[in-house]
C-alpha cells in the first residue's frame, strides 16, 4: 500500500506539475495588463487679450509714513521729515496684449489710482493734533512682457514698464 502511493503521488505530480507551469506561462501572456503607457498632452492656447483688475490696500513706509501709533504729528510734516499719510486703498486696470502669433511677447497698460490719508477711516478728533494728510496718487504706465511658458498653466515670465505718476493732495498741520 505504501508502495502504491508512492506510485499514485508521482504520477500525479508528473501530471500536475507540467500543467501549472503550462498554466502559469499561457496566463501571464494571455491575461496579464499591456505595460504601454497612454499619455495625453494638453494643448492650451493663450488669450489674445487680457483684463485684470485689482482692488488695493496700502500701509504708508518711510518718509511717506508720518501718523505714529495712528496720530498724525504735525510737527514731524513741517519739518519735512514725513509726508504724515498711514494707510489708504486704491484699485488697478492691467491689460495684455500680445504680439507674436505664440503669445509669449504681449505689450502691457496699466492705470492705478492710490488714496493715501493719515486717518483712513474717520477723524481723531480726541487727539491733540488736529492735522491731516489726503494724498491722490495717479499712475498709468506702458510696457512689454516676455512669457517663457505662454501654453501652460503655470506661467514664467518678466517685464519692464515705464510709468507716470500725477500726485495731488492737501496737507493741514496744527
Amino acid at each position: 500500500m505504501n508502495n502504491n502511493f508512492k506510485n499514485i503521488s508521482y504520477g500525479i505530480l508528473k501530471f500536475i506539475l507540467p500543467a501549472a507551469v503550462l498554466m502559469f506561462i499561457f496566463t501571464n501572456t494571455l491575461y496579464s495588463q499591456k505595460t504601454q503607457i497612454k499619455r495625453y498632452m494638453i494643448v492650451r492656447s493663450t488669450p489674445s487679450y487680457t483684463l485684470q483688475f485689482n482692488i488695493d490696500y496700502n500701509q504708508s513706509l518711510l518718509e511717506l509714513s508720518g501718523a505714529y501709533n495712528d496720530d498724525y504729528q504735525s510737527e514731524v510734516v513741517y519739518d519735512g521729515e514725513s509726508f504724515g499719510a498711514d494707510k489708504g486703498y486704491g484699485a488697478s486696470i492691467l491689460s495684455k496684449i500680445i504680439l507674436n502669433e505664440r503669445g509669449s511677447i504681449r505689450f502691457t497698460q496699466s492705470l492705478t489710482f492710490n488714496r493715501l490719508l493719515s486717518y483712513t477711516f474717520g477723524t481723531k478728533e480726541t487727539v491733540a493734533d488736529n492735522g491731516r494728510a489726503n494724498y491722490n496718487c495717479f499712475t498709468g504706465g506702458l510696457g512689454f512682457e516676455y512669457n517663457f511658458t505662454p501654453a501652460h498653466r503655470f506661467k514664467i515670465y518678466m517685464g519692464a514698464e515705464l510709468n507716470a505718476s500725477l500726485i495731488n493732495g492737501d496737507v493741514k498741520i496744527w
